[in-house]
């Protein structure tokens, strides 16, 4: 039988066992974020110290601050003194690039109590298969709305990780895409702008428009105007299943046809077609689940989310079934891109289409 999984020099079972148990590592990360622990490092510290500045139990904060070093996450540099790692360093508040928002919501209970549905959704109870399932209310990878009814609290963590990826995704596409020619971008589903508003403050010769719900609108509305891009860029509210505002000559969808099924998705594209003119471009910034997998981090992270869109009612896709649906809807693919958001380090790619 072949090895499965990433490598490792540990027995087998040891391994599985380290990936049955393996929320309680997601719990203690949960934890680090609800008590903003990496924030109260100042370089290397105590845990009395540590404990004090986090309001915690000092000798339990010393069993997590252990836990977390077995992981990785934090050094004990001598007994009872404990360093950020660079890994650790992630969760700071203050860093660009944190991971403190993902931490608190992927990591949460809120997140968990809904992979606990998954045996469910691969086995059904009788006739569950074919209901449908509950609409987003907002494209939830754009960052807009709260689009699986969650508490309020939730939906702001859930805002703030989202806008995290969206960023790191956005300066990818501005490293790694070529907008010769381009002058107008509209971003369909595109939440409260942050992806446009990275673009035109890159791009000086760009404007643009991002469409999304009119309450998400509106507030993109307010962040343009925040930012000093306003003058650049307009927020227009609507229903993509409806229409799609017509005069940009490059269209972007970026994490919003994962969140629906094929039906949905195709519809999505044609409502995009239909503003388009033939000969402009559809650039589409989604998961692109290989053919076959492996135990690579590219792998891991693509099935992780598939299996996090299965739990919403979505999907992600391999470049055959994008080519398809784009095929169905009025497009013509041309080009792959490759991209590489920083914070992660991993190829990702852009899929290119042209209106036909």
């Amino acid at each position: 039988m072949p090895p499965a999984g990433p490598p490792t020099g540990d027995a087998p079972a040891a391994r599985l066992f380290e990936l049955i148990t393996a929320h309680s590592v997601s719990a203690a990360l949960h934890a680090v974020a609800q008590l903003r622990l990496a924030d109260a490092f100042d370089g290397e510290t105590s845990y009395t110290d540590l404990a004090e500045k986090t309001g915690s139990v000092p000798d339990v904060l010393l069993r997590l601050l252990r836990f977390l070093v077995a992981q990785g996450v934090v050094a004990e540099s001598a007994p009872g003194r404990f360093a950020l790692t660079d890994m650790g360093a992630y969760l700071r508040t203050d860093r660009v690039e944190s991971l403190f928002a993902v931490a608190l919501l992927h990591a949460g209970p809120h997140h968990q109590r809904r992979w606990a549905a998954l045996a469910d959704k691969v086995r059904p109870a009788t006739g569950e298969q074919s209901a449908p399932q509950p609409a987003p209310a907002a494209s939830p990878g754009a960052g807009g709305g709260n689009p699986f009814n969650m508490p309020p609290e939730i939906a702001a963590v859930f805002q703030q990780a989202m806008t995290f990826f969206t960023r790191s995704t956005a300066q990818a596409i501005v490293d790694g895409y070529d907008f010769a020619g381009v002058r107008a971008v509209f971003d369909v589903g595109g939440g409260h702008g942050t992806l446009l508003a990275t673009l035109v403050e890159a791009l000086p010769d760009i404007s643009g428009v991002v469409f999304d719900l009119p309450e998400v609108a509106e507030r993109a509305a307010q962040q343009f105007a925040a930012q000093g891009v306003g003058e650049r860029l307009t927020a227009v509210g609507g229903d993509f299943f409806q229409h799609v505002p017509a005069g940009g000559d490059l269209y972007l969808l970026k994490n919003v046809l994962h969140d629906w099924d094929d039906e949905q998705a195709t519809q999505i594209l044609a409502r995009c077609r239909q503003a388009m003119t033939p000969g402009h471009r559809l650039l589409i910034a989604e998961s692109v689940m290989p053919d076959t997998l492996s135990g690579s981090l590219a792998s891991r992270l693509a099935a992780m989310g598939d299996l996090n869109m299965l739990l919403n009612g979505g999907r992600e896709r391999t470049l055959p079934e994008y080519s398809k649906l784009l095929s169905e809807a009025g497009f013509r693919q041309t080009r792959l891109v490759p991209i590489v958001p920083a914070w992660i380090g991993v190829e990702s790619q852009l899929i290119e289409a042209m209106a036909i």
